[in-house]
This record gives C-alpha cells, structure tokens and sequence, in this order.
C-alpha cells in the first residue's frame, strides 16, 4: 500500500474530532437468526482527514439472512447466510464478483473467522440437538471440521486471542467473556456484562471487547490472550458497541449510517470518517479489510 494511503488507514491525520461518547445513542440492534439482512462491500478512497465511497458492490439482495462478514483477505469476505432451508458460511470474491459456498450448516454456522497462523477457518456451528453453539476448525480445502473447546456448549460469540487463545462470551445472565488455551484447556473467567462484538487486534495477541458494567457509559477494553488482563482504551459513543480495527492503532465505531475513527495514542476524541448514509442508510456489524480500505457490513434489504 502506498505509504500515504498506510498514515491514512491508521489515523495520523485528524481533524473535526467529535468527544467520545457524544456522538449518539448506539448502532442499532444486532441483527438476530430470524431478521432480514443484506451484505454490502465498498471501497473507501482517503481524503484529506476523512474518506470517500468508491465502488459499492450489494452481494446479497433480499433474499435471507447475511451475518457477521470477515475478511479472509483483501479479495475474500467469508460470511453466514441463510436462504430458506439452505444455511451455511459463504465466500464472496471481490475482484471476479462471485458467491460460493464454503461450509454447509443445515443448522446453521455463523461468525467465520481466519485462524491465526494458517490453521485455516473458525465457525461456529449450531449444535445437532439445536440447543447451544459450538465452536469448530476447519482446514482449508477440507469439509470436515474439528470441534474446539468441547467443554463449553454455549459459545455465543467469539474471537481469537493469538494461536492457541479464543476469547469467547458464553450465552448467560450476565453476558461472561472468557479466555480459552488451546493447549492447556484452561478456561478463564475474564469478566462480566461484554458486549457481543470481540474483535482481534491487529498484529497483536489480544481482543478487544465492549464493557457494558456501567449502563451509563461503556468503554472499549482490550484483553491480552496470554495474561488475561485488561485495558480499557476509550469510552464508547453512547449505546454503541458494534466496532472493527483499521489498524492496530486505529478503531472505527458506527452511529446512524456514520462511521467514526479514535486512534489509540494520538486523541481521546472520535472523528468522523465516511458518512454512508446515502449510500446504504444505516448499519449494524461491519468488518475491515486488512488494508483498511475496504468494509463489508449488512444492512436492512
């Protein structure tokens, strides 16, 4: 990437801050199972200290359930989508434009994600019974999956913390996030009242999560995958939880159709970056690309 367009993605120009926590009331709810939602891919072109939409491309339309994108690389989105009776995880190729199935889930599989280190794909699938989500590894080019953590019955969302750590919130009252070793087996409790959206920081063996303890203000924190420990990084607009990294240093959180930029480091304010309201309304989880100029997120068809 051209150095200019590197400075850019990471935040090193900033202007026309907004103070965390006034940008307004939240991100909108969660897309669940049972609602309706497309999947949209755009590329952003920098300028000065915001962004422009270039191309847009809508990969679905109307006809059932995208979830949770997640870029395998620059080219490829991995996504879940359900379409009547047929559920499953999904590719979409950017560059040949086309859509093809990667897993079939009868019972459905969501929240596919790059293993660390080439282990190829993490899903998280539906359990036979239909009560709970468990949690598999797929190796590239291979149909069968490898279940991890067969301990824990109700993973509900999940990222992961390095090469053998999986941070992961489990389905209870109040939402747990914990810390799973592969190697060991070790499960540890982390804390309490987290958002659902755990996201991996890049270049980094950690996840960052949304605390909810205090209902009057959240933060995003950052869990280290060895240690276990917490950081709080910024306080969050308020209601928002649904964020994605830029870059190791540069957060972006969405409000209303528009996406705000913090960079870890440099201020302690939210900046607008790209307004996609004209272009899509407005959106709930959204997923960066490596480059950090390209974004999938889903919308309401």
């Amino acid at each position: 990437m051209p150095r200019t367009l590197t400075a850019w993605a990471a935040g090193v120009w900033l202007a026309g801050a907004v103070h965390a926590g006034a940008v307004g009331e939240g991100t909108g709810p969660l897309p669940t199972k049972t609602e309706m939602s497309d999947l949209i891919v755009l590329d952003l072109y920098p300028h000065l200290d915001h962004a422009h939409v270039g191309s847009l491309l809508q990969v679905t339309r109307g006809d059932g359930v995208a979830g949770q994108p997640h870029f395998e690389d620059s080219q490829r989105v991995l996504f879940s989508w359900t379409k009547g009776e047929t559920s499953g995880v999904y590719v979409f190729d950017v560059m040949e434009e086309e859509v093809s199935l990667f897993i079939e889930a009868p019972r459905g599989a969501y929240s596919p994600k790059v293993i660390p280190g080439g282990g190829g794909i993490s899903v998280l699938k539906v359990a036979e019974e239909g009560m709970g989500q468990h949690l598999y590894r797929f190796p590239r080019e291979e149909s069968q999956g490898i279940r991890l953590l067969p301990e824990v019955p109700d993973i509900e969302s999940y990222a992961w913390a390095g090469e053998r750590s999986i941070a992961f919130r489990r389905e209870s009252q109040p939402s747990r996030l914990f810390l799973g070793d592969l190697e060991t087996g070790e499960i540890l409790h982390v804390q309490d009242h987290v958002g659902g959206n755990l996201q991996e920081v890049p270049g980094e063996s950690a996840v960052s999560f949304v605390d909810r303890s205090d209902p009057e203000q959240w933060f995003v924190r950052r869990v280290d995958g060895t240690t276990g420990e917490t950081t709080s990084l910024v306080d969050t607009p308020p209601g928002s939880e649904h964020h994605a990294w830029m870059s190791a240093q540069t957060l972006v959180m969405g409000y209303e159709g528009i996406l705000y930029r913090f960079t870890a480091g440099q201020s302690t304010q939210w900046t607008p970056l790209v307004d996609l309201r004209a272009y899509v309304g407005d959106f709930a989880w959204f997923a960066v690309s490596p480059s950090g100029l390209r974004i999938a997120l889903l919308v309401q068809p």
